[in-house]
């Protein structure tokens, strides 16, 4: 069993901060260019409804895709609490 270390786990709003975009952004990522290396890869987990991402998933697909990003800064906002994320009660490795 792989070992889930929560603070390695993004949410859409936080991919879009991580990407400098906006969620309209995202929400593109998601949709657009189906089965292509554009289209955002399938979350690593649901959290009730909240899809999650590891970190190294999304910033791999990043560059794949020739995006800019920003791990520091997003640790950075993640840790003074810039996300309203709350620790779902099944999260392992917390």
């Amino acid at each position: 069993m792989k070992t889930i270390n929560i603070d390695e786990l993004l949410t859409g709003p936080e991919i879009a901060f991580l990407a400098g975009a906006k969620m309209a952004t995202f929400e593109r990522w998601r949709l657009r260019n189906q089965g292509t290396s554009k289209t955002l890869p399938e979350p690593f987990h649901h959290f009730g409804s909240i899809p999650v991402w590891e970190l190294e998933t999304i910033t791999e697909w990043l560059d794949e895709t020739g995006r800019a990003y920003d791990v520091k800064a997003w640790r950075k906002h993640r840790d003074a609490g810039g996300f309203r994320r709350k620790t779902p009660a099944d999260a392992v490795g917390r």
